[in-house]
C-alpha cells in the first residue's frame, strides 16, 4: 500500500493528541486502539523510507589524537 507523508502526518498528529479517528484528504479512518495506529504508522515509516526495519544502529568513535 502506497501512503503519502500527508497520511503521515495526520496519524503523527492524532496519536499525539490522543484521537482514534483520523481524517486524510479524501478519506476517514477510524482506529481501534493507539497500538493499531502505532503500529500502522511504522508502516507507514518503513514504507516512506523513514526507517530501515530490523535496521541497527553503531556507534562510532574517534580518537582525539
Amino acid at each position: 500500500m502506497a501512503f503519502t507523508l500527508e497520511q503521515h502526518d495526520a496519524l503523527e498528529a492524532a496519536i499525539a493528541d490522543c484521537v482514534l479517528v483520523v481524517e486524510y484528504s479524501d478519506k476517514k479512518v477510524t482506529y481501534k486502539s493507539t497500538k493499531d495506529q502505532e503500529r500502522i504508522l511504522y508502516k507507514m515509516k518503513v514504507a516512506l523510507g523513514m526507517i530501515v526495519p530490523g535496521g541497527r544502529r553503531y556507534t562510532h568513535f574517534k580518537s582525539g589524537l
